[in-house]
């Protein structure tokens, strides 16, 4: 009974972020699961098994590295939250972020892709820690955990979400194509 009547309070920094993130995971998890480098950076119009192997393993190269600029950011993000505040890193995060992922669209060599895992992996550092940090400020010491549980299935059901639908939804409203997704 207590999990339901707290999880019904409302909290003006809670409900805002889960909103967000209920939103905002469905589509970072299609794109992690749906990358296809080998189509885009080879203009591999035919199936050629080489030239998509090549094209997989470029993929598991870039987005590896996006993990190493995230990892890097993290080091680096407290001493940026102090200096101009979460929200505003956050903000500057996410834009580096959206810039990234925009610029994919318009790769012309495939190594350009490495510019792009530098905003996605700044914007994914902070989508895994600055929600948590500005939330935790918010909120009353005696239910720090039960509000960081209910925040936190925001972001695990638009992972089941994608990871049950998207399939579907990119073989018979996508005709299989990614770059619909995009």
């Amino acid at each position: 009974m207590g999990f339901y009547k707290n999880s019904r309070q409302k909290d003006e920094t809670t409900c805002p972020g889960a909103i967000f993130y209920l939103a905002g995971f469905i589509p970072d998890v299609d794109l992690l699961q749906y990358l296809q480098v080998s189509r885009e950076c080879f203009w591999n119009q035919r199936k050629d098994s080489k030239t998509d192997s090549e094209g997989v393993e470029f993929a598991g190269l870039t987005l590896s590295f996006y993990n190493v600029v995230a990892f890097a950011f993290a080091l680096i993000i407290p001493f940026i939250a102090r200096k101009l505040g979460r929200k505003l890193t956050h903000s500057f995060s996410l834009f580096c972020g959206a810039a990234g992922l925009i610029a994919v669209g318009f790769v012309t060599n495939k190594f350009m892709l490495y510019g792009c895992m530098v905003g996605v992996g700044i914007a994914w550092s902070s989508i895994l820690s600055m929600p948590y940090a500005m939330l935790a400020g918010s909120l009353p010491e005696n239910k720090i955990g039960l509000y960081m549980g209910i925040f936190n299935f925001f972001i695990v059901l638009p992972e089941i979400i994608a990871s049950l639908f998207f399939g579907w939804i990119m073989t018979n409203l996508l005709d299989s194509d990614s770059m619909y997704a995009y």
